[in-house]
């Protein structure tokens, strides 16, 4: 006889169990069961769990078992003994394997646990006569199918920026770390809401990421892939970068749901340089300034918005040059145009970065 396999001849006799964990010494005992005709319902609260689940407070860990049972004539089977095994796919445990029913014919004192495998638990219970089963779904601990993920990256801060200098910088920029602090946002669906512990995988091209501030973070904590454990659907990780420049995306992951945001960034500013194509001049010759945007390591920066301003004489832009411009590919850009009065001294600023200019003077030539 298998386990949890019942002789009954009919409801309320006295009927012997032979079970794995009974001796046959044990013989027969007092027992009630469930007879042709009678009904007994099983199901769980809640109706799903996720692998390691919290559980409610009075289940230690998982699901309760709710079951139930009537007679053919509509009354309650009372004292009624259930026994409880578990089939399936998933890892999980019972808190018991025989539960008898209250004076109402229900019980709910027998919990279901989940482990650590995804996948689909049932549950069959057996009173003489009389056998159901329910299944339940055992989920991961992601965002589910149907729900939403997003990413907000904030601007890209300096948590050291370097000095900034006119002329040519020295290599390197010492400890200057740049950082994005990252907003994740995760939303479920009515029936299938965020799981509490929810795992979000991050992954950057460019840049590296950690759950800390970039300034404080080892260099043992940052990498290119990292997991994210949400709280009420949020979490918050940085992307850190050194004073190179480039474009890359940020990714992330729950299950089937993913999100991605573009990187983009600039070298770091170290400084500016600006000179004119001759030291003294005349008012009516003509004269061309040349500037260059610099990185940490000395090479030219593109795309960087940079004014002229005459700070002393006059000056005439040729046709086509405007005050304000972008440097070259190089890093390069060029004022060219006519001296109106001398001596002549002029500065290249970086907007939005007024601590980097650089000033240049031409003398009034004999």
């Amino acid at each position: 006889m298998r386990f949890g396999e019942l002789m009954t001849n009919k409801r309320g006799a006295r009927i012997c169990l032979a079970l794995a964990s009974c001796a046959f010494s044990a013989g027969c005992t007092d027992a009630s069961f469930l007879d042709t005709g009678d009904v007994l319902i099983a199901s769980f609260e809640p109706g799903f769990l996720y692998v390691h689940e919290s559980g409610t407070a009075d289940c230690n860990g998982g699901a309760k078992v709710l079951l139930s049972a009537r007679h053919g004539d509509g009354t309650a089977a009372h004292d009624a003994t259930v026994q409880l095994w578990l089939t399936g796919s998933a890892t999980a445990t019972l808190s018991k394997e025989s539960v008898t029913l209250s004076t109402q014919g229900a019980d709910e004192s027998a919990c279901l646990t989940p482990g650590p495998a995804v996948g689909t638990t049932t549950l069959h219970a057996r009173s003489g006569a009389v056998e159901t089963s329910q299944t339940i779904d055992v989920r991961d601990r992601t965002v589910p199918s149907g729900g939403m993920l997003t990413l907000g990256v904030s601007p890209i801060s300096f948590e050291a920026p370097p000095p900034s200098a006119c002329g040519m910088p020295a290599t390197g920029c010492g400890s200057s770390i740049r950082q994005a602090a990252v907003a994740i946002q995760a939303s479920g669906t009515d029936s299938s809401p965020v799981p509490a512990g929810a795992v979000v995988g991050l992954a950057t091209s460019i840049g590296s990421l950690s759950t800390s501030p970039c300034a404080g973070a080892t260099s043992g904590s940052l990498q290119n892939l990292l997991s994210a454990t949400l709280a009420s659907g949020q979490a918050g990780v940085f992307v850190c970068f050194d004073d190179s420049g480039g474009a890359g995306m940020l990714t992330a992951r729950s299950g089937s749901i993913t999100a991605s945001a573009p990187l983009t960034l600039r070298p770091v500013l170290r400084g500016v340089t600006f000179d004119p194509d001759r030291t003294a001049a005349k008012a009516g010759d003509k004269v061309t300034f040349s500037g260059f945007a610099l990185d940490c390591s000395g090479q030219g920066i593109a795309g960087v918005p940079v004014a002229l301003q005459i700070e002393v004489g006059s000056f005439v832009l040729n046709d086509g040059t405007t005050v304000i411009a972008k440097t070259a590919t190089d890093g390069s850009v060029t004022y060219s145009g006519t001296v109106g009065a001398v001596p002549l001294r002029a500065r290249l600023g970086v907007l939005g970065a007024s601590q980097v200019s650089c000033e240049s003077s031409i003398a009034s030539a004999p």
